[in-house]
C-alpha cells in the first residue's frame, strides 16, 4: 500500500520525477534544518566608530550573508532530496548528489515543487480566475 504521490516536473527541458515527503520525512528534514549551525550577527560598531571599524563590520556582514545563502542551499538541497529519489537509498549520498550536479536555481525551482506538492507549502492559486463573488445590489441612497 502507497500513499505517497508522485509526478513529473520540468526543470530546464529535463523531466523530474518527485514524490511527496512522508510524515517521518518531514520530521527528519525539521531536525536536519533545526540543527543546522546558524551564523552570529556581527556586533555593530557603534556611533563613534572609524571608517577602519566600520569597513570591517560590512565585510563581517558580507559573509554572514554569504554564509546564510550557503545554508539555505543547504536546506533547500536536503528537501529536494527527500522529494527526488534518483534511486539512491541514503538521504546523506541523495542529498549530497543534489548539491553536487544542480544548480542554486534548480534546487530552489524543485525546493519549491516538493514543498507544495507535499502539504508543506500553500498551493498556487490561478490569479487569472476571479473567484466567485456575489452580485453587488446598487439600492438609490434616496428611497
Amino acid at each position: 500500500m502507497a500513499f505517497i504521490k508522485k509526478k513529473v516536473v520540468d526543470i530546464d527541458g529535463e523531466k523530474v520525477e518527485i514524490s511527496q515527503l512522508s510524515g517521518l520525512d518531514r520530521f527528519d528534514y525539521l531536525d536536519f534544518v533545526t540543527d543546522l549551525p546558524k551564523p552570529q550577527k556581527p556586533v555593530h560598531p557603534g556611533d563613534g566608530a572609524t571608517d577602519e571599524q566600520l569597513q570591517q563590520y560590512y565585510e563581517e556582514a558580507d559573509k554572514i550573508m554569504h554564509q546564510f545563502s550557503k545554508l539555505t542551499f543547504q536546506a533547500q538541497s536536503r528537501l529536494v532530496a527527500y522529494g527526488y529519489r534518483n534511486q539512491v537509498e541514503s538521504i546523506d549520498e541523495r542529498h549530497h548528489q543534489v548539491m553536487a550536479t544542480m544548480t542554486p536555481e534548480q534546487v530552489y525551482r524543485l525546493n519549491d515543487e516538493i514543498a507544495a506538492f507535499s502539504g508543506m507549502l500553500p498551493a498556487e492559486t490561478d490569479d487569472a480566475q476571479p473567484a466567485e463573488q456575489e452580485p453587488e445590489v446598487l439600492t438609490d441612497p434616496k428611497a
